[in-house]
């Protein structure tokens, strides 16, 4: 028998109804940011500052990628990475 992996994005217990796992060319995608990261900015949802590589350029290129979850003070931090 063999293990069947759901990405239906509404079944992630994340605080967003549109949140889908980043297309990182795995089976079932990063769990931890939004592939809608860069084209929707929820206000009042925590997100990273991430450096990634950016294909289409060949150069490295910054963002923020939503995490899906509300804004909290438990998971409130200072942002060192953006000044």
């Amino acid at each position: 028998m063999s293990n069947l992996i759901n990405v239906n994005p509404k079944k992630h217990n994340k605080d967003c109804g549109d949140w889908c796992p980043l297309k990182d060319g795995s089976l079932c995608g990063d769990q931890k940011y939004c592939n809608l990261s860069r084209l929707c900015k929820q206000m009042g949802m925590k997100s990273d500052w991430y450096k990634f590589f950016n294909h289409e350029t060949g150069e490295y290129d910054f963002d923020y990628f939503c995490t899906g979850y509300e804004v909290t003070k438990e998971n409130k931090k200072d942002d060192d990475g953006v000044s």
